[in-house]
C-alpha cells in the first residue's frame, strides 16, 4: 500500500476509523482511506480528523 507522505501506519488507522464512521463498515474501507488521503495530499491539506471527514462524506 502506497501512502501519502506524513502518514505512518499509525495515522492511517486513526485516519480509517474516522472513514468508517462516515461511510460505514465496508470490505474496501482501506482502499477507499487510502483513496481519500491521496486526494488530500494532492489538495495540499492537513489530515485532521475533521479534513478527512469531509473529504469521506464528499467522497460518498
Amino acid at each position: 500500500m502506497i501512502l501519502p507522505r506524513d502518514i505512518d501506519e499509525e495515522k492511517f488507522e486513526h485516519c480509517k476509523d474516522v472513514v468508517r464512521g462516515v461511510i460505514g463498515e465496508d470490505k474496501y474501507i482501506s482502499d477507499k482511506t487510502q483513496e481519500i488521503l491521496m486526494i488530500i495530499y494532492s489538495l495540499g491539506q492537513d489530515y485532521t480528523d475533521g479534513t478527512v471527514e469531509t473529504f469521506a462524506w464528499n467522497y460518498v
